[in-house]
């Protein structure tokens, strides 16, 4: 969320969260029309009216976009990685997003097929022993699943209370895709 809120401080933002009981609804205070689910059923069942859909459920917070979450991500879990890939890029595509913010949370099975598509992949973490060791089996995953490119396409960035940490150095340029 908070990368959202500054890289839309210049860019055309759209924040998407895939977390199992996300608590988005809330943060945000939003009376949703729709949500992630219904656009994606839309996407798989009424492909010609998606630019519309899109603009009905798409909700303002700020600087950013965001679609509400889905309330029981078991709804998605069976949707094919290529579907998935195909609905991202036509969604930046017909809201002219410049960039896509997915917050994943463990709803894809098939996290690298999806940072494939990606051209850089951002990951916050907190310095605490959980979000450490998170991060150490990711990065063991990352190293079983021999995808060398996607060493390339992951920046970690340690977050603060205050926002990003100020000893990495970070320029918020690198976001842009």
């Amino acid at each position: 969320i908070t990368s959202s809120q500054i890289i839309g401080e210049n860019q055309r933002v759209l924040y998407l969260n895939f977390d199992d009981n996300s608590v988005v609804n809330k943060i945000f205070d939003c009376d949703k029309i729709g949500d992630l689910s219904d656009l994606l059923f839309y996407y798989m069942h009424e492909y010609s009216n998606m630019p519309l859909k899109l603009s009905s459920v798409v909700v303002r917070f700020g600087n950013f976009d965001f679609v509400p979450p889905i309330e029981n991500c078991s709804d998605i879990r069976n949707i094919s990685m290529d579907v998935w890939k195909d609905f991202l890029r036509d969604i930046g595509k017909w809201g002219n997003y410049d960039v896509l913010i997915l917050d994943i949370g463990e709803t894809f099975s098939e996290v690298i097929e999806l940072f494939e598509i990606c051209d850089k992949v951002y990951m916050p973490y907190l310095k605490d022993d959980i979000s450490l060791m998170k991060l150490e089996r990711f990065e063991e995953y990352i190293d079983i699943s021999e995808e060398d490119i996607l060493r390339e396409k992951i920046f970690k960035i340690l977050m603060t209370d205050n926002g990003f940490d100020d000893d990495i150095n970070f320029d918020i340029n690198r976001c842009m895709y």
